[in-house]
């Protein structure tokens, strides 16, 4: 849809609409905040670069629990620190490398 609906209208996304995402990655556990990847263009090159970063982060994220937690459900409660430590350094790394590589 962010490619075919400019392309309907007779507008090519690339050439001059700006248009730009970014993937937002919870680790307010580790860090206090999600982490964002780095701007990608709306084009079908900025499309699979943006959604492999996506990807590759997510991937290291769920070496740990996902869903929702709060004072009584935290991350530090569902693992050892071990496990935590580990997801923190595969997080850590993959966050780096995406965006070195942008």
């Amino acid at each position: 849809a962010l490619l075919a609906e400019p392309k309907a209208m007779g507008i090519h996304a690339d050439a001059g609409l700006g248009l730009r995402f970014v993937a937002n990655v919870p680790a307010k556990f580790w860090v206090g905040k999600v982490l964002q990847t780095p701007r990608f263009a709306v084009t079908p090159r900025g499309l699979d670069r943006g959604l492999r970063a996506w990807s590759r982060l997510m991937q290291a994220r769920r070496l740990v629990y996902t869903g929702h937690t709060n004072r009584h459900t935290s991350l530090a409660l569902r693992h050892k620190p071990e496990q935590l430590f580990e997801a923190w350094r595969c997080l850590r790394t993959a966050y780096l490398d995406v965006w070195e590589e942008a």
